[in-house]
């Protein structure tokens, strides 16, 4: 669990685009913390978890990363199909004064272990 300060600069690093709108900035601002969850036993998946300063920040912050997901698709989807593949894979879900951004995976398989070698850390970022 990170705490506000880790919050802010984990969020400035997974989507750097957020500075760029004062609103969003300000809505990141307020988030009070962030679970991160990665599991690598058969492929990559990671599990993060907002807490947000209200049940608006977090509904706000959930329709941000749903469109943030599929621009990001968009983009990809050319160049990278890996990462759009990944990318069309993503769940948001708010609840309450959460978000979840869920099913960020790739899976370990035979064709898609020659794959991964495609899609790097920084590609994911929003």
């Amino acid at each position: 669990m990170l705490n506000p300060a880790y919050t802010r600069l984990a969020m400035q690093q997974l989507a750097p685009e957020v500075g760029q709108f004062p609103e969003a900035a300000k809505l990141v601002a307020r988030m009070q913390n962030m679970i991160i969850n990665v599991d690598a036993s058969s492929g990559i998946e990671g599990k993060f978890q907002a807490v947000c300063g209200s049940t608006d920040d977090a509904n706000t912050l959930g329709q941000l990363l749903q469109a943030g997901f599929l621009y990001k698709r968009y983009q990809a989807q050319k160049d990278n199909p890996d990462l759009a593949q990944l990318l069309d894979q993503a769940r948001v879900t708010p609840a309450g004064d959460r978000v979840t951004a869920a099913d960020v995976a790739q899976r370990r398989s035979d064709d898609v272990a020659h794959s991964q070698k495609h899609v790097r850390t920084e590609d994911v970022r929003l």
